[in-house]
């Protein structure tokens, strides 16, 4: 999703790039949803966003970091 900032994307899109299980996905989303970090599309079925693109850049910028041990 941070790819397309806060553009509109289809659950199916995410579920290209996701090596998890379809369950996974639909259960992150809801997850998602519920804090109010992404949203659905009210006037499509099966579009969601980030919410800001403050989120987007921020995953962006710390989401690729190496992990130090």
């Amino acid at each position: 999703m941070a790819e397309n900032m806060n553009s509109w994307i289809k659950k199916s899109e995410i579920r290209e790039k996701f090596s998890g299980s379809d369950h996974t996905v639909s259960d992150a989303l809801k997850a998602l949803t519920a804090r109010k970090i992404i949203l659905k599309n009210p006037s499509k079925l099966g579009e969601y966003r980030l919410q800001h693109r403050g989120f987007a850049l921020w995953i962006k910028l710390f989401g690729q970091r190496k992990r130090q041990a």
